[in-house]
């Protein structure tokens, strides 16, 4: 399968990464380096074959721009997903944006304090 970019351009086939893997890669994108050892040695192992992550040596391990535009794409998706939940709730409910939503609770000035 290939992932296709905004402006349609094929990007290359989809990278499919596992729960463990996409944390290591988000960990990795918090900056600082990662060291292959114990659980994480075959998962950072894998992402630097894949070319996610670049290795310096076993114990320095970063992100790689493939890798951080990997995780910028997962919030891409995230934030997409979220955005048709939202409007699909506000369908349902007959809600238009501007419309006050009824599902979050009012606050009475004096009686709950928003801070």
């Amino acid at each position: 399968m290939t992932t296709i970019d905004p402006s349609g351009a094929a990007v290359g086939p989809r990278i499919i990464l596992s729960d463990h893997e996409r944390r290591i890669l988000m960990m990795a994108g918090e900056g600082g380096c990662l060291a292959a050892i114990a659980a994480h040695e075959n998962t950072i192992d894998r992402l630097v074959q894949l070319g996610l992550m670049v290795r310096h040596d076993k114990f320095n391990n970063v992100i790689s721009p493939a890798g951080q535009a990997y995780l910028d794409g997962l919030e891409s998706d995230l934030d997409r997903l979220l955005r048709r939940l939202i409007n699909g709730i506000k369908a349902q409910h007959g809600l238009k944006d501007g419309d006050d939503n009824p599902f979050v609770p009012k606050v009475i000035e004096g009686e709950n304090d928003a801070s």
